[in-house]
């Protein structure tokens, strides 16, 4: 579960930017309904996030993120997730995604053509391309309709809502039920890649053998590093993980039930 290059190329410096209004632009909610972006955003202080339906890596992670801002959002706030794959993300298709989050009526989700969304994407200082080389930030549109600041990528729950103005500490993990490991490390969890970022792989081989990982010293895990990698972000090196990479609250049973597979004798595990 560990993820090893950097950040997607479309993320930035994160905080407050330059105000900046967005486009005329007209989009489709997940109902078919069709509407000015800006009549959607105006009196509201909204979150925006980019996602694909078929994207089995990060954006299940997004969408895990969402729900549970969707669950504290106060009054007068909205959650907006926009495809960057308009071709192939129906209206249909955004509501089914949306759905299997079980989203409240706060949390909208758009479709934008392609046209666009090249515009949308540039007022957020970011470029239209594949798909899978979308950002993991999420950034905060208020009241008058103004980009006004952005995320760390793949934030917290916790720092999405003190942007909105609802504050709160800590630093939320993502409920590992969002995607499984093979989602991003691949079958047989021999590795994967989804737009610039690797997952390596996680079979006995190399999680028992010591290498230099991310660029660190020589390092090796054993289950008790393993695990505590898991919850903290950093390897048994120190040496921390991508952004990318969720952080995990395992009790030791599963988490000792999780090493046993990964290192187990059986050649797919090699």
């Amino acid at each position: 579960m560990i993820l090893v290059a950097p950040l997607w190329a479309g993320d930035h410096d994160f905080g407050p930017v330059t105000p900046r209004e967005m486009p005329g632009i007209t989009a489709t909610r997940h109902d078919g309904a069709t509407l000015q972006l800006s009549t959607l955003l105006s009196g509201k202080r909204t979150v925006v996030q980019f996602i694909f339906t078929q994207c089995r890596t990060v954006c299940p992670l997004l969408g895990a993120l969402f729900a549970k801002v969707d669950r504290e959002l106060g009054p007068g706030t909205q959650l907006v997730s926009i495809s960057v794959d308009p071709d192939n993300d129906t209206p249909a298709r955004l509501k089914a995604w949306r759905n299997s989050y079980r989203a409240s009526d706060r949390w909208i989700a758009l479709h934008i053509a392609p046209g666009e969304l090249k515009r949308l994407l540039s007022a957020f200082e970011l470029e239209a391309g594949r798909p899978a080389a979308h950002s993991m930030q999420a950034f905060f549109i208020d009241e008058r309709a103004r980009y006004v600041s952005r995320t760390t990528a793949l934030p917290s729950a916790a720092e999405i809502l003190r942007m909105t103005g609802l504050s709160r500490e800590g630093n939320d993990p993502i409920d590992a039920s969002a995607t499984t490991c093979a989602n991003c490390h691949g079958a047989g969890f021999r590795g994967g890649r989804e737009g610039d970022t690797v997952a390596p792989p996680l079979t006995r081989r190399s999680l028992l053998s010591a290498l230099p990982r991310r660029g660190g010293p020589p390092s090796a895990y054993d289950e008790a590093s393993f695990c505590t990698s898991l919850r903290t972000g950093a390897d048994p090196a120190g040496v921390v993980f991508s952004n990318v990479m969720p952080r995990y609250h395992f009790d030791g049973a599963h988490c000792a039930a999780l090493w046993k597979r990964l290192t187990s004798e059986h050649p797919a595990r090699r």
